[in-house]
């Protein structure tokens, strides 16, 4: 289908298709050596259609399209949760490799919460059926043990583009909710319903007896997520009297004092509200009061040492701000200069400084892209963000916003809001 399509760069390896588009233009025989890679992924890729065309069976398109129908209306009821990926990809973990038994239907609920995280575009639940129904045919549970894995990997602290890899690890995840909707057997009816809970046998131990050992797992893990989303609401309510607090003070370090935790709590539509209603409060206030550090920017590596944070988002800085508009502003006036900074924390004058130095700066940096929320400034640096390179970057970003007066919280990546994000053009 790749190549049909003219895209033949996703099945050969990287830079077979330049190689063999200049030799074709220079009228050269193309090395075959060059190209066992290329064949190695082709033959396998054939060999994996083969055996799910070999195994599947006709099913009617209204199947299909009812069961895609039944989960957009289930990702319509679900709300999204920030934190998403990261359960996805524990609950990956635990199913995978059977640590704390089978997840059950505490799984799908938690991928269904993935999913609604970051919805997927329309009709893209209609090929996951087709998908799932393909792969349930062929491979059975292996095709589960398949989408767990790659979950797991999209998710995990590789290198790339991490808004790529969660949307990646997203489809696996689609795929997997209609995949737990199949008759276990090949050929069996295939359900349309698809219940919020799994239903127990009449022996099954309660939720109360969870923990205990068989099915009662399935409770078990349930209880776990709903502990732990007990917990995050009272701690957003305790952010929220805190700030309150703060406000009725009339202390504007205390009221940003929340505005970062909220942030480190990853409750970011929590702290653009808190900022916003404190820029709003203190119209009048030093520029340099209203720009803030979440603690967390570069997630578990302190910031003030000279670790380097290899983890999702590397790389990657997001601008909170109520005034998202002077904030991209600011950003596309100063972003070349990031370029220029290096791993040991050195602001070079000019490319040629930082080449001659020898030490790594950013290979690129992204378009800088914006929404209402706030601004996401990009570079690519390998997967890697030393500390004392994100420190002199942050100084850079800091100082742009104090120059133009821009209340903002500078913190690290913000997969939430990902899919608001559109190319900055220079409007204001």
């Amino acid at each position: 289908m790749a190549a049909s399509d003219g895209e033949m760069g996703t099945l050969l390896g990287d830079g077979a298709a330049a190689e063999l588009q200049a030799g074709a233009e220079a009228e050269r025989v193309a090395d075959p050596d060059g190209l066992t890679l290329a064949a190695y992924r082709v033959d396998h890729a054939a060999a994996f259609l083969a055996e799910l065309n070999a195994a599947a069976r006709a099913r009617p398109a209204s199947e299909l399209q009812a069961r895609a129908e039944a989960l957009d209306q289930e990702i319509a009821r679900t709300w999204g949760d920030r934190s998403a990926p990261i359960s996805a990809h524990a609950f990956a973990v635990h199913e995978l490799t059977g640590v704390y038994g089978s997840g059950g239907d505490a799984v799908r609920t938690t991928m269904l919460r993935f999913v609604a995280t970051d919805p997927p575009h329309e009709r893209a639940t209609l090929q996951a059926s087709k998908v799932a129904a393909l792969l349930s045919d062929a491979l059975g549970r292996r095709a589960r043990m398949a989408l767990l894995d790659h979950i797991i990997l999209a998710l995990g602290p590789l290198d790339g583009d991490p808004s790529i890899r969660v949307r990646h690890a997203r489809d696996s995840a689609l795929v997997l909710i209609l995949l737990d909707g199949d008759a276990a057997a090949p050929g069996g009816e295939t359900t349309v319903v698809f219940p919020t809970t799994a239903e127990k046998p009449a022996d099954a131990p309660s939720d109360a007896d969870a923990g205990t050992g068989g099915t009662g797992r399935t409770g078990a893990i349930a209880e776990i997520v709903a502990e732990a989303e007990r917990a995050t609401a009272d701690e957003a309510a305790e952010r929220q009297a805190r700030y309150e607090r703060a406000v009725d003070a009339g202390s504007l370090a205390g009221a940003l004092a929340v505005v970062r935790d909220a942030a480190a709590a990853e409750d970011h539509e929590q702290a653009w509200s808190f900022l916003e209603d404190t820029a709003r409060r203190h119209p009048d206030a030093d520029p340099g009061d209203l720009v803030t550090v979440a603690p967390d920017v570069l997630g578990p590596i302190p910031l003030d040492g000279d670790g380097a944070f290899d983890g999702p988002g590397a790389g990657t800085f997001t601008v909170l701000s109520p005034a998202p508009g002077e904030a991209a502003a600011a950003m596309d006036r100063i972003g070349h200069r990031l370029l220029l900074v290096d791993e040991n924390g050195t602001e070079h004058a000019d490319i040629d400084a930082a080449d001659a130095s020898g030490a790594y700066t950013p290979n690129y940096l992204h378009d800088i892209a914006w929404c209402d929320r706030g601004v996401t400034v990009m570079l690519d640096t390998k997967g890697v963000m030393s500390a004392p390179m994100a420190r002199t970057m942050i100084g850079v970003i800091t100082r742009a916003l104090v120059e133009d007066r821009v209340p903002a919280l500078v913190t690290g990546w913000t997969p939430a809001l990902d899919d608001r994000m559109t190319r900055w053009e220079g409007e204001r």
